[in-house]
């Protein structure tokens, strides 16, 4: 069932070396999983919200933090209404990530440390995003290698 969890987590976006044997889950982990479902949840709500539709197309899949082949081409800059509407959404979307990053520093402090650099460096970039100064597909591109370094720092954490 661990492996299970832990593939999981890997199809998810992350991943967690576990120190506890194979048959018995670490209760770490479970609880990052949890608390990281929890932050997909409150991300879902905010993209549920009508008046952030036009963004949809330009925002990463919720479960992967992956974005397609065509969001990544995307060469167009954010409209001035898409941008000035970045700014709200932006907002309600990172209460979610500070509370997952508040919540995995309680559990396990180095992978709150991860998620917060990993924060910071998402925000630097819809900075440069909301200022039109990078493209959707720069942006993605970007976020992508963000999501893609967090990874690796994950996976050489030991709980």
């Amino acid at each position: 069932m661990q492996e299970f969890d832990n593939k999981c987590m890997v199809a998810h976006g992350w991943s967690l070396s576990n120190q506890t044997s194979p048959s018995q889950p670490n209760p770490k982990v479970e609880q990052l999983k949890s608390a990281a479902e929890e932050r997909k949840s409150c991300v879902r709500a905010v993209r549920g919200e009508s008046v952030y539709r036009p963004l949809l197309p330009h925002l990463s899949d919720v479960d992967t933090g992956r974005f397609s082949i065509a969001q990544l081409a995307d060469d167009n800059l954010p409209t001035s209404a898409e941008s000035k509407l970045l700014v709200p959404y932006l907002d309600e979307a990172l209460r979610c990530a500070d509370k997952f990053v508040a919540t995995a520093s309680q559990i396990a402090p180095p992978v709150g440390s991860i998620f917060a650099q990993q924060l910071s460096e998402t925000q630097s970039i819809a900075l440069e995003l909301i200022k039109r100064q990078i493209s959707w597909g720069k942006e993605a591109e970007r976020q992508q290698a963000v999501l893609d370094e967090t990874k690796t720092k994950l996976s050489e954490v030991h709980l």
